[in-house]
């Protein structure tokens, strides 16, 4: 093993291994499918003030996986930093739902539902009486206020159409707090993408969205009636021309903070970037149009965009100085986007985190600023994890290494987590040569096109029958749906074909599992995959055949990049940090949910969990104590380096 390796192994090591004072096994109530024989040890307590905080806000950094914030290539030194040091820190913190996708884990960390209850089942899914998918934000009575609607532009926005909350079912963290303050607590959430910003709002929320067009700050008419009632400092935002600071900037690695050496083989490099970095941001023939907005908010220039614009809302809604706790959501998306193109291990990545690093450092030098000392509370979240790059099979291992398995419960009938597999097949060896074979063994990973999967569903589908049913099979990832044909006569397939088709797919194509979706309702749960599956799925929005790729392949539709969606490892293992206001500092390594973030918050704020909530608070409420030095400590944190 390399000298480099063994050091970021030893710094995994380090990061990732409970404090037998800080830790707790999770309770079995809570929690099912943990080992059997596991005992329940008392929560660790937090000190609440004599009212609660004035200010509740959650950063959710899009597609970060644990392992970028507990074992980084390299140490942080702001926002990330400060939250290691003085944080509450969860090193094995899992979706439970088998869709890891934005849209799910984003309802997830707002209402404490899976998507069985919240609705958001998945990005997109197929909805038989309209013949089309729907978008999990998307809602056609509703109008984009801000910047031109995107139907018919250009840009093919990605992120700026009509939203709305209205596809979400279940209540989430900033609607209990609104009922419960009647109507005195202010809720906004500022995001990179209208779904993250959306469901992070809730129903009695405003969101407010980059519109990657144009690079302004938008919202839809489901929050304002028109135009001239969206908020002034909206508008100051926006008249600020926002994205036009980087124009023709080079995204290089920063400077002072060392060289990056770039290994990723197949990186996307879309929005005119290219492959090669460092990337020029600037438009098709140097004008400022939709490819130089999209390629900001595939940089992490947008980390920036989405701070400033989050400050602006705390300032513009004096958020934290009203005559109720607020609660701000801010969604750092760029994360997710540099991730899919150019992968989590290239030298785009390790920058991103380097400026994401300072940008969060600047939020909370801003919030000390802004609230009085020790009067607000900041989590940090992510909405799932992502797969490396397929072509770089070594990369699983590397990964890997970082993350230290030994605290972590068993997981029955789960997959593991790609270190454990490694060891376990050589348990009794040490040394670089039993590392190397064990790398050897690892499963070959690669991209699975979609569209065969579709063309060998069709192909069995057609041998199940001499005479083949009037339609096609089509992915909505992860679920592939039977479509009939709306020219001729409508010919849907059997259940029994159904399964039949099932049972056959993954002989053709690298499939881990193909479920017929109705046997998921049935599930009784007992192992983790099976709770997985039973808490994503939904009758009414789920589609007709579940999928999960082998572990190491992803779905994709292009020859580049990667994804993430599945119940594997790398898409479920997320950050989870509590930081501020009495919370304990330290590292805690029972296996925890990012559904327990809104029970947490609400039981911290005295509302208690969101109505549909299946997670649980993670730290129990003592008697109340005064402002000073013991309950305010976490919150004044190391400092960090200016940006």
């Amino acid at each position: 093993m390399s000298r480099r390796v063994m050091i970021v192994l030893a710094l995994a090591l380090t990061a990732t291994r409970p404090l037998s004072d800080a830790s707790a096994a999770r309770s079995p109530r809570s929690h099912r499918g943990a080992p059997a024989g596991v005992e329940a040890a008392a929560r660790p307590e937090f000190r609440p003030l004599d009212t609660p905080p004035r200010l509740v806000v959650v950063v959710s950094v899009d597609q970060m996986r644990a392992d970028q914030l507990l074992a980084p290539a390299e140490p942080y030194r702001a926002g990330f930093a400060r939250l290691l040091a003085d944080g509450a820190v969860y090193t094995h913190c899992y979706y439970r739902q088998a869709i890891t996708k934005t849209g799910p884990g984003h309802a997830v960390i707002s209402t404490g539902a899976y998507p069985h209850r919240s609705g958001i089942v998945a990005n997109n899914w197929y909805v038989p009486s309209r013949g089309k998918d729907t978008y999990c934000v998307e809602d056609s009575s509703v109008r984009l206020l801000g910047a031109p609607d995107t139907t018919g532009r250009d840009c093919q926005s990605a992120f700026a159409r009509p939203a709305s909350p209205r596809n979400l079912l279940a209540e989430a963290l900033g609607d209990r707090l609104v009922r419960h303050s009647h109507g005195r607590s202010r809720v906004v959430a500022v995001s990179g993408k209208d779904d993250s910003a959306v469901l992070m709002a809730g129903r009695d929320g405003r969101a407010y969205w980059m519109d990657d067009c144009s690079g302004l700050l938008v919202t839809s008419t489901y929050y304002h009636a028109d135009l001239a009632s969206v908020p002034d400092w909206v508008k100051r935002f926006n008249a600020s021309l926002p994205m036009d600071r980087y124009f023709g900037a080079t995204w290089a690695p920063l400077a002072g903070e060392g060289p990056l050496q770039d290994s990723v083989p197949a990186k996307n490099g879309s929005s005119g970037m290219g492959p090669q970095f460092p990337h020029r941001l600037g438009g098709a023939n140097g004008r400022r149009d939709g490819s130089f907005a999209r390629a900001v908010a595939k940089s992490p220039l947008a980390a920036d965009w989405a701070v400033r614009a989050a400050e602006a809302a705390m300032l513009g809604e004096r958020l934290g100085k009203g005559p109720s706790t607020d609660l701000l959501w801010v969604g750092l998306s760029e994360h997710d986007l540099i991730g899919h193109d150019f992968g989590p291990e290239s030298a785009e990545m390790r920058d991103a985190l380097r400026r994401e690093d300072r940008a969060l450092g600047h939020l909370m030098r801003s919030l000390d600023q802004w609230m009085d000392p020790g009067n607000y509370v900041l989590a940090l979240i992510s909405d799932h994890g992502v797969a490396v790059m397929p072509e770089d099979t070594a990369a699983w291992a590397r990964e890997s290494e970082r993350m230290d398995p030994r605290g972590l419960p068993a997981r029955p009938c789960m997959w593991s987590d790609p270190l454990e597999v490694l060891r376990s097949r050589a348990p009794d060896s040490r040394g670089a040569r039993a590392d190397s074979a064990a790398m050897a063994a690892f499963p070959a990973s690669g991209r699975l096109r979609i569209q065969r999967v579709s063309a060998a569903m069709d192909s069995l589908t057609a041998l199940l029958r001499p005479t083949r049913p009037r339609g096609r099979w089509r992915m909505t990832d992860p679920y592939a749906n039977f479509r009939p044909d709306p020219a001729g006569a409508l010919d849907p397939l059997t259940s029994a074909e159904v399964s039949s088709v099932a049972a056959r797919l993954p002989v053709s194509v690298p499939l881990q599992a193909a479920m017929p979706a109705r046997e998921l309702a049935a599930l009784r749960g007992g192992c983790d995959f099976e709770d997985a599956l039973r808490l994503s799925y939904r009758e009414d929005r789920s589609g007709t055949v579940y999928l999960v790729p082998r572990e190491g392949w992803v779905f994709a539709s292009t020859e580049l990049g990667t994804q993430h969606g599945t119940p594997h490892a790398y898409d479920q293992h997320v950050p989870l940090v509590f930081f501020g206001l009495g919370f304990p500092a330290g590292r805690h390594g029972e296996r925890v949910s990012p559904a327990d973030l809104a029970p947490t918050l609400g039981a911290l704020l005295g509302i208690g969990p969101p109505a549909q909530a299946e997670g649980t608070e993670l730290f129990r409420v003592s008697g109340k104590v005064n402002a000073g030095k013991g309950s305010s400590q976490s919150v004044k944190g190391s400092g960090g380096a200016k940006r």
